[in-house]
């Protein structure tokens, strides 16, 4: 059975992974990486903060400065794929 710290750790890394993993897809122009990601993070955040965000890009595809929205509790993200994700709520 697995310890709270090697859960942890295992995340960590499986995050850190995704990070470099898209970084390095992006320096050589594959960004179909970037949409496997947001529909990652879509389904992290809703299982993490309870969220219902759906990926904006799948119903309007290249949103204007819009990645993931939840209409109930009035969020919307950009997320951007850099070796540093960051995500911003309006």
């Amino acid at each position: 059975m697995l310890t709270r710290q090697e859960y942890q750790q295992s995340i960590i890394s499986s995050l850190a992974w995704l990070s470099k993993e898209v970084e390095l897809s992006n320096k050589i122009n594959f960004t179909d990486v970037n949409v496997y990601s947001e529909n990652f993070y879509r389904d992290l955040l809703n299982l993490a903060l309870g969220y219902q965000l759906t990926n904006i890009n799948i119903q309007e595809p290249n949103a204007a400065a819009i990645d993931l929205g939840d209409e109930k509790y009035k969020n919307i993200l950009m997320l951007y794929f850099s070796s540093i994700y960051r995500y911003k709520s309006y």
